[in-house]
Protein backbone atom coordinates (compact mmCIF):
# COMPACT_ATOMS: atom_id res chain seq x y z
CA UNK A 1 0.00 0.00 0.00
CA UNK A 2 1.48 3.38 -0.98
CA UNK A 3 2.28 5.92 1.72
CA UNK A 4 0.09 9.05 2.06
CA UNK A 5 2.88 11.09 0.47
CA UNK A 6 3.12 8.80 -2.54
CA UNK A 7 -0.67 8.68 -2.89
CA UNK A 8 -1.08 12.48 -2.79
CA UNK A 9 -2.30 13.63 -6.24
CA UNK A 10 0.40 15.50 -8.16
CA UNK A 11 -2.08 18.09 -9.50
CA UNK A 12 -3.22 19.00 -5.98
CA UNK A 13 0.37 19.11 -4.78
CA UNK A 14 1.29 21.60 -7.53
CA UNK A 15 -1.59 23.86 -6.48
CA UNK A 16 -0.43 23.76 -2.87
CA UNK A 17 3.18 24.70 -3.66
CA UNK A 18 2.38 27.31 -6.33
CA UNK A 19 3.03 30.27 -4.00
CA UNK A 20 5.98 28.94 -2.07
CA UNK A 21 9.40 30.56 -2.14
CA UNK A 22 12.30 28.82 -3.79
CA UNK A 23 13.84 28.05 -0.41
CA UNK A 24 10.63 26.30 0.66
CA UNK A 25 10.56 24.28 -2.55
CA UNK A 26 14.14 23.21 -1.99
CA UNK A 27 13.19 21.96 1.48
CA UNK A 28 10.28 19.97 0.03
CA UNK A 29 12.61 18.15 -2.34
CA UNK A 30 14.18 16.47 0.69
CA UNK A 31 10.90 14.98 1.92
CA UNK A 32 10.71 12.09 -0.54
CA UNK A 33 11.86 10.99 -3.97
CA UNK A 34 8.36 11.55 -5.33
CA UNK A 35 8.23 15.12 -4.03
CA UNK A 36 11.69 15.68 -5.43
CA UNK A 37 10.60 14.49 -8.88
CA UNK A 38 7.61 16.87 -8.84
CA UNK A 39 9.40 19.91 -7.39
CA UNK A 40 12.64 19.77 -9.39
CA UNK A 41 11.10 21.01 -12.68
CA UNK A 42 9.49 23.91 -10.78
CA UNK A 43 12.73 24.79 -9.07
CA UNK A 44 14.82 24.75 -12.23
CA UNK A 45 12.37 26.19 -14.76
CA UNK A 46 12.71 29.85 -13.72
CA UNK A 47 15.78 31.13 -11.88
CA UNK A 48 16.35 34.72 -10.77
CA UNK A 49 19.65 35.13 -8.93
CA UNK A 50 19.61 38.89 -8.54
CA UNK A 51 18.89 40.34 -5.08
CA UNK A 52 15.24 41.19 -4.41
CA UNK A 53 15.56 44.94 -4.98
CA UNK A 54 17.83 44.69 -8.03
CA UNK A 55 15.01 44.90 -10.54
CA UNK A 56 13.43 47.85 -8.77
CA UNK A 57 16.78 49.62 -8.58
CA UNK A 58 17.62 49.13 -12.25
CA UNK A 59 14.12 49.25 -13.65
CA UNK A 60 13.17 51.73 -16.36
CA UNK A 61 9.61 52.86 -15.83
CA UNK A 62 9.26 52.98 -19.63
CA UNK A 63 9.99 49.26 -19.86
CA UNK A 64 7.40 48.20 -17.31
CA UNK A 65 6.95 44.46 -16.89
CA UNK A 66 10.03 43.58 -18.94
CA UNK A 67 12.28 44.85 -16.15
CA UNK A 68 10.21 43.45 -13.29
CA UNK A 69 11.44 40.80 -10.90
CA UNK A 70 10.47 37.18 -11.41
CA UNK A 71 8.55 37.16 -8.15
CA UNK A 72 8.02 39.57 -5.28
CA UNK A 73 9.71 38.78 -1.96
CA UNK A 74 7.62 37.83 1.05
CA UNK A 75 8.91 40.76 3.08
CA UNK A 76 9.90 44.32 2.19
CA UNK A 77 12.69 44.42 4.75
CA UNK A 78 13.32 46.96 7.46
CA UNK A 79 11.86 50.33 6.34
CA UNK A 80 14.47 52.15 8.46
CA UNK A 81 17.36 50.61 6.53
CA UNK A 82 17.93 51.74 2.95
CA UNK A 83 17.78 49.27 0.09
CA UNK A 84 21.48 49.59 -0.61
CA UNK A 85 22.58 48.69 2.93
CA UNK A 86 19.92 46.03 3.35
CA UNK A 87 21.01 44.27 0.16
CA UNK A 88 24.71 43.99 1.00
CA UNK A 89 24.39 40.45 2.41
CA UNK A 90 21.94 39.57 -0.37
CA UNK A 91 24.44 40.72 -2.99
CA UNK A 92 27.02 38.41 -1.48
CA UNK A 93 24.49 35.56 -1.45
CA UNK A 94 23.62 36.25 -5.09
CA UNK A 95 27.28 35.90 -5.97
CA UNK A 96 27.54 32.58 -4.16
CA UNK A 97 24.36 31.29 -5.82
CA UNK A 98 25.57 32.33 -9.27
CA UNK A 99 28.88 30.62 -8.57
CA UNK A 100 27.14 27.40 -7.56
CA UNK A 101 24.80 27.37 -10.56
CA UNK A 102 27.60 27.95 -13.07
CA UNK A 103 29.65 25.25 -11.36
CA UNK A 104 26.80 22.74 -11.68
CA UNK A 105 26.33 23.54 -15.37
CA UNK A 106 30.00 23.67 -16.30
CA UNK A 107 31.63 20.56 -17.85
CA UNK A 108 34.86 21.76 -16.28
CA UNK A 109 33.52 21.37 -12.74
CA UNK A 110 30.73 18.80 -13.11
CA UNK A 111 31.75 15.51 -14.71
CA UNK A 112 28.27 13.95 -14.47
CA UNK A 113 27.26 14.67 -18.05
CA UNK A 114 23.80 13.07 -17.84
CA UNK A 115 22.77 14.99 -14.74
CA UNK A 116 24.33 18.24 -15.96
CA UNK A 117 22.52 18.13 -19.30
CA UNK A 118 19.23 17.14 -17.64
CA UNK A 119 19.33 20.16 -15.33
CA UNK A 120 20.43 22.50 -18.13
CA UNK A 121 17.50 21.37 -20.28
CA UNK A 122 15.01 22.32 -17.53
CA UNK A 123 16.00 26.01 -17.39
CA UNK A 124 13.66 28.24 -19.41
CA UNK A 125 14.06 31.60 -17.63
CA UNK A 126 17.35 32.88 -16.22
CA UNK A 127 18.29 36.23 -14.72
CA UNK A 128 21.88 36.18 -13.46
CA UNK A 129 24.75 38.46 -12.46
CA UNK A 130 28.04 37.45 -14.05
CA UNK A 131 30.62 39.07 -11.81
CA UNK A 132 34.04 37.50 -11.89
CA UNK A 133 37.10 37.44 -9.64
CA UNK A 134 35.81 38.11 -6.18
CA UNK A 135 33.41 40.98 -6.72
CA UNK A 136 31.19 39.74 -3.89
CA UNK A 137 33.81 38.25 -1.59
CA UNK A 138 37.51 37.60 -1.91
CA UNK A 139 36.94 33.88 -2.49
CA UNK A 140 33.82 33.88 -4.68
CA UNK A 141 33.96 34.17 -8.44
CA UNK A 142 31.70 32.87 -11.20
CA UNK A 143 33.49 29.93 -12.86
CA UNK A 144 33.31 29.33 -16.60
CA UNK A 145 30.07 31.33 -17.11
CA UNK A 146 29.99 31.39 -20.91
CA UNK A 147 30.25 27.62 -21.39
CA UNK A 148 27.58 27.14 -18.74
CA UNK A 149 25.18 29.64 -20.31
CA UNK A 150 25.69 28.19 -23.78
CA UNK A 151 24.59 24.77 -22.49
CA UNK A 152 21.02 25.96 -21.82
CA UNK A 153 19.47 24.68 -25.04
CA UNK A 154 15.84 25.25 -23.97
CA UNK A 155 16.38 28.78 -22.67
CA UNK A 156 13.63 31.27 -23.54
CA UNK A 157 14.55 34.28 -21.38
CA UNK A 158 18.05 35.47 -20.51
CA UNK A 159 19.07 38.60 -18.64
CA UNK A 160 22.79 39.05 -17.92
CA UNK A 161 24.27 41.84 -15.85
CA UNK A 162 28.00 41.49 -16.30
CA UNK A 163 30.72 43.63 -14.76
CA UNK A 164 33.74 41.78 -16.06
CA UNK A 165 37.13 41.92 -14.41
CA UNK A 166 40.26 39.89 -14.93
CA UNK A 167 39.46 36.16 -14.74
CA UNK A 168 41.95 34.22 -12.67
CA UNK A 169 41.35 30.82 -14.23
CA UNK A 170 40.57 30.95 -17.94
CA UNK A 171 38.40 28.27 -19.52
CA UNK A 172 38.44 27.88 -23.32
CA UNK A 173 35.03 28.39 -24.86
CA UNK A 174 33.51 25.22 -26.35
CA UNK A 175 31.04 26.06 -29.09
CA UNK A 176 27.84 24.10 -28.30
CA UNK A 177 26.49 21.58 -30.79
CA UNK A 178 22.99 22.98 -30.31
CA UNK A 179 21.68 26.47 -31.02
CA UNK A 180 19.76 28.68 -28.62
CA UNK A 181 16.86 28.69 -31.05
CA UNK A 182 14.19 28.79 -28.33
CA UNK A 183 15.44 32.03 -26.80
CA UNK A 184 12.74 34.69 -27.05
CA UNK A 185 13.99 37.42 -24.70
CA UNK A 186 17.61 38.60 -24.49
CA UNK A 187 18.84 41.48 -22.32
CA UNK A 188 22.55 42.27 -22.37
CA UNK A 189 24.16 44.96 -20.26
CA UNK A 190 27.79 44.05 -19.77
CA UNK A 191 30.81 46.20 -19.04
CA UNK A 192 34.43 45.45 -18.31
CA UNK A 193 37.15 47.43 -16.60
CA UNK A 194 39.87 48.65 -18.93
CA UNK A 195 42.76 48.30 -16.51
CA UNK A 196 41.93 44.67 -15.83
CA UNK A 197 43.01 43.47 -19.26
CA UNK A 198 44.64 40.03 -19.19
CA UNK A 199 48.03 39.65 -20.87
CA UNK A 200 47.90 38.96 -24.63
CA UNK A 201 48.54 35.23 -24.48
CA UNK A 202 46.79 32.52 -26.44
CA UNK A 203 45.50 31.02 -23.21
CA UNK A 204 43.87 34.29 -22.23
CA UNK A 205 42.57 35.03 -25.69
CA UNK A 206 40.91 31.61 -25.62
CA UNK A 207 39.26 32.55 -22.36
CA UNK A 208 37.85 35.97 -23.10
CA UNK A 209 38.25 37.03 -26.76
CA UNK A 210 37.11 33.58 -28.00
CA UNK A 211 34.07 33.32 -25.78
CA UNK A 212 33.36 37.02 -26.11
CA UNK A 213 35.19 37.47 -29.36
CA UNK A 214 34.69 40.32 -31.75
CA UNK A 215 32.18 39.85 -34.50
CA UNK A 216 34.94 40.56 -37.01
CA UNK A 217 35.90 36.88 -36.60
CA UNK A 218 32.98 35.77 -38.71
CA UNK A 219 32.04 32.82 -40.86
CA UNK A 220 31.26 33.26 -44.55
CA UNK A 221 28.34 30.85 -44.16
CA UNK A 222 26.54 33.03 -41.61
CA UNK A 223 23.79 35.17 -43.10
CA UNK A 224 24.34 37.90 -40.55
CA UNK A 225 28.05 37.84 -41.22
CA UNK A 226 27.46 38.05 -44.95
CA UNK A 227 25.23 41.08 -44.46
CA UNK A 228 27.89 42.69 -42.34
CA UNK A 229 30.59 41.89 -44.89
CA UNK A 230 28.57 43.33 -47.77
CA UNK A 231 27.18 46.49 -46.28
CA UNK A 232 28.35 47.17 -42.75
CA UNK A 233 32.10 46.64 -42.70
CA UNK A 234 32.80 50.29 -43.42
CA UNK A 235 35.08 52.19 -41.09
CA UNK A 236 33.56 53.48 -37.87
CA UNK A 237 33.74 57.26 -37.98
CA UNK A 238 32.78 59.29 -34.98
CA UNK A 239 32.57 62.93 -34.07
CA UNK A 240 34.15 64.57 -31.04
CA UNK A 241 32.87 67.53 -29.10
CA UNK A 242 34.12 69.93 -31.80
CA UNK A 243 32.43 67.78 -34.51
CA UNK A 244 35.81 66.96 -36.12
CA UNK A 245 35.57 63.62 -37.89
CA UNK A 246 38.18 60.98 -37.25
CA UNK A 247 38.71 57.31 -37.99
CA UNK A 248 38.70 54.77 -35.16
CA UNK A 249 41.07 52.44 -36.99
CA UNK A 250 43.50 55.31 -37.58
CA UNK A 251 43.38 56.23 -33.92
CA UNK A 252 43.98 52.60 -32.99
CA UNK A 253 47.07 52.60 -35.18
CA UNK A 254 48.25 55.74 -33.40
CA UNK A 255 47.67 54.05 -30.04
CA UNK A 256 49.73 51.09 -31.17
CA UNK A 257 52.55 53.31 -32.44
CA UNK A 258 52.68 55.17 -29.14
CA UNK A 259 52.91 51.91 -27.22
CA UNK A 260 55.83 50.86 -29.45
CA UNK A 261 57.88 54.01 -28.95
CA UNK A 262 59.58 52.56 -25.89
CA UNK A 263 59.98 49.07 -27.34
CA UNK A 264 62.95 49.14 -29.72
CA UNK A 265 62.77 45.43 -30.46
CA UNK A 266 59.02 45.31 -31.01
CA UNK A 267 58.11 44.64 -34.61
CA UNK A 268 55.08 46.65 -35.64
CA UNK A 269 52.15 44.66 -36.91
CA UNK A 270 48.95 45.48 -38.74
CA UNK A 271 45.65 45.70 -36.93
CA UNK A 272 44.54 42.29 -38.22
CA UNK A 273 47.66 40.58 -36.84
CA UNK A 274 47.47 41.86 -33.29
CA UNK A 275 45.42 40.44 -30.42
CA UNK A 276 42.62 42.51 -28.85
CA UNK A 277 44.52 43.35 -25.67
CA UNK A 278 47.76 44.02 -27.53
CA UNK A 279 46.36 46.94 -29.50
CA UNK A 280 45.53 49.32 -26.71
CA UNK A 281 47.92 50.15 -23.92
CA UNK A 282 45.62 51.23 -21.13
CA UNK A 283 48.54 52.03 -18.87
CA UNK A 284 49.36 54.94 -21.17
CA UNK A 285 46.28 56.78 -19.99
CA UNK A 286 45.87 58.45 -16.65
CA UNK A 287 42.32 57.17 -16.32
CA UNK A 288 40.20 54.66 -18.25
CA UNK A 289 36.44 54.47 -18.53
CA UNK A 290 34.46 51.20 -18.36
CA UNK A 291 34.28 49.70 -21.82
CA UNK A 292 31.40 47.89 -23.52
CA UNK A 293 31.74 44.12 -23.62
CA UNK A 294 30.84 42.17 -26.77
CA UNK A 295 29.89 38.72 -25.51
CA UNK A 296 28.40 36.66 -28.35
CA UNK A 297 30.01 34.54 -31.05
CA UNK A 298 28.68 34.64 -34.63
CA UNK A 299 27.45 31.04 -34.36
CA UNK A 300 25.39 31.83 -31.27
CA UNK A 301 23.97 35.01 -32.80
CA UNK A 302 22.74 33.28 -35.95
CA UNK A 303 21.05 30.64 -33.77
CA UNK A 304 18.60 33.18 -32.32
CA UNK A 305 15.80 32.16 -34.66
CA UNK A 306 12.95 32.77 -32.18
CA UNK A 307 14.06 36.02 -30.52
CA UNK A 308 11.19 38.48 -30.06
CA UNK A 309 12.49 40.90 -27.38
CA UNK A 310 16.00 42.37 -27.51
CA UNK A 311 17.47 44.87 -25.06
CA UNK A 312 20.98 46.14 -25.85
CA UNK A 313 22.84 48.43 -23.49
CA UNK A 314 26.31 49.99 -23.56
CA UNK A 315 28.27 52.90 -22.09
CA UNK A 316 28.99 55.77 -24.47
CA UNK A 317 31.15 58.87 -24.36
CA UNK A 318 29.68 61.45 -22.03
CA UNK A 319 31.70 63.76 -19.83
CA UNK A 320 35.21 62.34 -20.12
CA UNK A 321 36.98 65.54 -19.07
CA UNK A 322 37.83 66.68 -22.58
CA UNK A 323 39.72 63.54 -23.51
CA UNK A 324 41.63 63.04 -20.26
CA UNK A 325 39.73 59.79 -19.61
CA UNK A 326 40.07 57.12 -22.26
CA UNK A 327 37.21 55.02 -23.63
CA UNK A 328 38.37 51.93 -25.52
CA UNK A 329 37.96 52.41 -29.25
CA UNK A 330 38.36 48.71 -29.98
CA UNK A 331 35.61 47.81 -27.54
CA UNK A 332 33.37 50.42 -29.12
CA UNK A 333 33.99 48.97 -32.56
CA UNK A 334 33.39 45.40 -31.35
CA UNK A 335 30.11 46.16 -29.60
CA UNK A 336 28.76 48.08 -32.60
CA UNK A 337 29.53 45.12 -34.85
CA UNK A 338 27.78 42.82 -32.40
CA UNK A 339 24.71 45.05 -32.37
CA UNK A 340 24.66 45.04 -36.18
CA UNK A 341 24.99 41.27 -36.24
CA UNK A 342 22.16 40.79 -33.73
CA UNK A 343 19.84 43.07 -35.67
CA UNK A 344 20.63 41.34 -38.97
CA UNK A 345 20.08 37.91 -37.46
CA UNK A 346 16.81 38.67 -35.64
CA UNK A 347 14.96 41.11 -37.90
CA UNK A 348 12.51 38.42 -39.09
CA UNK A 349 11.26 37.56 -35.60
CA UNK A 350 11.90 40.65 -33.46
CA UNK A 351 8.76 42.20 -31.94
CA UNK A 352 10.27 44.73 -29.54
CA UNK A 353 13.71 46.37 -29.58
CA UNK A 354 15.27 48.43 -26.79
CA UNK A 355 18.49 50.37 -27.46
CA UNK A 356 20.03 51.80 -24.33
CA UNK A 357 22.90 54.33 -24.31
CA UNK A 358 24.50 55.26 -20.97
CA UNK A 359 26.58 58.48 -21.22
CA UNK A 360 29.67 58.12 -19.03
CA UNK A 361 30.86 60.53 -16.41
CA UNK A 362 33.56 60.29 -13.76
CA UNK A 363 32.32 60.23 -10.18
CA UNK A 364 32.19 63.99 -9.57
CA UNK A 365 31.35 65.00 -13.14
CA UNK A 366 27.66 65.74 -12.49
CA UNK A 367 28.59 68.68 -10.23
CA UNK A 368 25.09 68.83 -8.80
CA UNK A 369 23.34 68.23 -12.11
CA UNK A 370 20.32 66.03 -12.45
CA UNK A 371 20.33 62.96 -14.62
CA UNK A 372 18.08 64.77 -17.11
CA UNK A 373 20.51 67.68 -17.43
CA UNK A 374 23.45 65.33 -17.89
CA UNK A 375 21.69 63.37 -20.63
CA UNK A 376 20.60 66.56 -22.38
CA UNK A 377 24.17 67.82 -22.48
CA UNK A 378 25.99 64.62 -23.47
CA UNK A 379 23.60 62.31 -25.33
CA UNK A 380 24.81 63.42 -28.79
CA UNK A 381 28.51 62.87 -28.21
CA UNK A 382 30.77 60.38 -29.99
CA UNK A 383 28.87 57.23 -29.03
CA UNK A 384 25.74 58.67 -30.63
CA UNK A 385 27.67 59.53 -33.80
CA UNK A 386 29.21 56.03 -33.93
CA UNK A 387 25.71 54.54 -33.70
CA UNK A 388 24.46 56.77 -36.51
CA UNK A 389 27.34 55.71 -38.76
CA UNK A 390 27.08 51.96 -38.18
CA UNK A 391 23.90 50.68 -36.53
CA UNK A 392 21.28 53.10 -37.83
CA UNK A 393 21.86 52.04 -41.48
CA UNK A 394 21.08 48.46 -40.45
CA UNK A 395 17.79 49.53 -38.92
CA UNK A 396 16.63 51.62 -41.87
CA UNK A 397 17.93 49.29 -44.55
CA UNK A 398 15.33 48.40 -47.19
CA UNK A 399 14.46 45.00 -45.75
CA UNK A 400 11.36 43.69 -44.02
CA UNK A 401 10.87 43.50 -40.25
CA UNK A 402 7.56 41.61 -40.39
CA UNK A 403 6.98 41.19 -36.64
CA UNK A 404 8.35 44.48 -35.29
CA UNK A 405 5.86 46.46 -33.20
CA UNK A 406 7.89 48.69 -30.91
CA UNK A 407 11.31 50.40 -30.71
CA UNK A 408 12.42 52.12 -27.52
CA UNK A 409 15.38 54.50 -27.45
CA UNK A 410 16.97 55.32 -24.11
CA UNK A 411 19.61 58.04 -23.89
CA UNK A 412 19.66 58.83 -27.62
CA UNK A 413 17.60 61.96 -28.14
CA UNK A 414 16.56 64.86 -25.98
CA UNK A 415 12.79 64.97 -25.41
CA UNK A 416 12.58 68.77 -25.54
CA UNK A 417 11.79 69.51 -21.92
CA UNK A 418 13.48 72.45 -20.19
CA UNK A 419 15.57 71.12 -17.32
CA UNK A 420 17.11 74.48 -16.41
CA UNK A 421 20.41 74.75 -14.60
CA UNK A 422 23.78 76.06 -15.73
CA UNK A 423 23.68 73.64 -18.67
CA UNK A 424 21.70 76.17 -20.69
CA UNK A 425 24.22 79.03 -20.46
CA UNK A 426 25.67 80.62 -23.59
CA UNK A 427 23.41 78.67 -25.90
CA UNK A 428 25.23 75.40 -25.20
CA UNK A 429 22.08 73.29 -25.40
CA UNK A 430 21.18 74.73 -28.80
CA UNK A 431 24.70 73.97 -30.05
CA UNK A 432 24.50 70.41 -28.77
CA UNK A 433 21.09 69.89 -30.36
CA UNK A 434 22.61 70.57 -33.77
CA UNK A 435 24.52 67.28 -33.49
CA UNK A 436 21.27 65.34 -33.49
CA UNK A 437 20.12 63.56 -36.63
CA UNK A 438 16.79 62.75 -34.93
CA UNK A 439 17.17 58.99 -34.80
CA UNK A 440 13.67 58.59 -33.39
CA UNK A 441 12.09 60.50 -36.27
CA UNK A 442 14.10 58.59 -38.86
CA UNK A 443 12.98 55.30 -37.38
CA UNK A 444 9.35 56.43 -37.19
CA UNK A 445 9.44 57.50 -40.85
CA UNK A 446 10.98 54.19 -41.86
CA UNK A 447 8.59 52.14 -39.71
CA UNK A 448 5.27 54.04 -39.92
CA UNK A 449 3.33 51.17 -38.32
CA UNK A 450 5.80 50.67 -35.45
CA UNK A 451 5.58 52.51 -32.14
CA UNK A 452 8.85 54.42 -31.61
CA UNK A 453 9.35 55.65 -28.05
CA UNK A 454 12.10 58.08 -27.07
CA UNK A 455 13.03 58.32 -23.37
CA UNK A 456 15.77 60.20 -21.53
CA UNK A 457 17.54 57.14 -20.20
CA UNK A 458 20.22 57.20 -17.51
CA UNK A 459 23.86 58.08 -17.17
CA UNK A 460 26.67 55.86 -15.91
CA UNK A 461 29.15 57.17 -13.36
CA UNK A 462 32.45 55.49 -12.52
CA UNK A 463 35.58 55.79 -10.39
CA UNK A 464 38.53 57.07 -12.42
CA UNK A 465 41.06 55.24 -10.25
CA UNK A 466 40.08 51.82 -11.53
CA UNK A 467 37.22 52.31 -13.98
CA UNK A 468 34.73 50.54 -11.70
CA UNK A 469 31.12 51.62 -12.12
CA UNK A 470 29.99 53.64 -9.13
CA UNK A 471 27.91 51.86 -6.48
CA UNK A 472 28.46 48.55 -8.29
CA UNK A 473 25.89 49.56 -10.88
CA UNK A 474 24.90 52.56 -12.95
CA UNK A 475 23.77 54.72 -10.04
CA UNK A 476 20.20 53.80 -10.87
CA UNK A 477 19.01 53.62 -7.29
CA UNK A 478 18.06 57.28 -7.53
CA UNK A 479 16.91 59.51 -10.34
CA UNK A 480 19.92 61.81 -10.35
CA UNK A 481 22.34 59.84 -8.15
CA UNK A 482 22.12 62.42 -5.38
CA UNK A 483 18.50 63.22 -4.47
CA UNK A 484 16.88 60.01 -3.25
CA UNK A 485 13.36 61.42 -3.11
CA UNK A 486 13.50 63.49 -6.27
CA UNK A 487 11.30 62.67 -9.23
CA UNK A 488 13.41 64.82 -11.55
CA UNK A 489 14.70 62.09 -13.83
Amino acid sequence: MPSPIDAFPAELFLEVVANLRRHDLAQLMRVSKRFSAIVEPLLWCKIDLHPNSWHDTYNFKELGKHDAALELPYDDGDPVTGDEMRDLPKNSLAGQQSHKLMEILSPKFNSDTTRREALASRIRWLCIPVKVNGIFTSDVYVPDPWNSLASLKNLEYLSISGYWTKERRPHPFQEPHHTLNKLRTLKLRANTVSRSNPPPTRERSASIPDSIRKYSEKSEEDDAAANLENGLEEEINSVNDETDAYDIDEELENEHEKSDDNQDDCEKRSLKDVEFEDLENFDMHEANAPRPLACLTPEIITGFTSLTYLHLCKPVVGDLQQGLIYLSLLSEKSILKEWCALLCATRKTLVELVLDHRPLGEENAPDGSTNAQFIQYYCHNRGYQDFVKTVLPVLIEDVEWPALKKIQLLGFEWDGRDVGGWWNIAGKVETIAKKSVHVDEQLQNHFPHVEVVNAIGRRMLFWTEDGEIQHGGDVLDSCNSFDWDSDDC
